[in-house]
């Protein structure tokens, strides 16, 4: 009984890391994250989100990338907002958007790899 109540756990755990809370994936920070209550974002990211909000280029760049642009921008500056984001980009993707994404995810990675 106790393996099953260990492997039962286990599951739970890996089934969180696949489905994470939707809750936390605001669409608004996604969207325009200056409007966003710094409140309500998991407190790991709060101190990078009100950095982030607070920067005059990100303000300028959001308004003038398109969103998959911006956020791959953002990653290399604000890795743990960013990161939140794209998750909530990738989570429901259509295939435009799953292209966009995963273009986006190979040229971070390429540029990484170049250092």
């Amino acid at each position: 009984m106790e393996l099953v109540q260990a492997h039962l756990s286990y599951l739970k755990e890996e089934f969180k890391l696949y489905f994470p809370d939707l809750s936390e994936l605001d669409p608004a920070l996604i969207r325009n994250p200056f409007l966003v209550d710094v409140r309500l974002i998991p407190n790991n990211v709060q101190e990078d989100l009100i950095e982030f909000l607070n920067d005059s280029i990100v303000r300028d760049e959001s308004e003038t990338l398109p969103l998959i642009k911006f956020w791959s921008r953002m990653s290399l500056y604000f890795p743990s907002v960013a990161a939140m984001a794209v998750r909530g980009l990738l989570m429901f993707p259509s295939t435009y958007l799953c292209e966009q994404g995963f273009s986006a995810l190979i040229n971070i990675k390429n540029k990484y790899r170049v250092r």
